[in-house]
């Protein structure tokens, strides 16, 4: 749990487009593997620039992201 007191300890790593959701986040038991699901992204990919709006129809691609360490380590705290 984040308090008041550590939330100087936060780190931002991942961040979705804009528009979506991002759900579904589960460790592998080793806690190796982060895994965290992009929903209904409204921007992308009509352009390569994350901030703009939606241009014309483009059909929103859902993703599951896997995030590990380079060194193989565990994620987290």
């Amino acid at each position: 749990m984040i308090g008041g007191g550590d939330q100087a300890q936060l780190k931002r790593f991942a961040v979705g487009p804009n528009g979506c959701e991002v759900t579904g986040i589960f460790f592998t038991p080793d806690r190796t593997a982060m895994f965290i699901n992009i929903q209904h992204p409204s921007n992308w990919p009509s352009a390569e620039d994350a901030t703009a709006e939606t241009q014309g129809t483009v059909r929103p691609r859902a993703s599951t992201v896997v995030i590990q360490r380079e060194d193989g380590g565990e994620i987290a705290v």
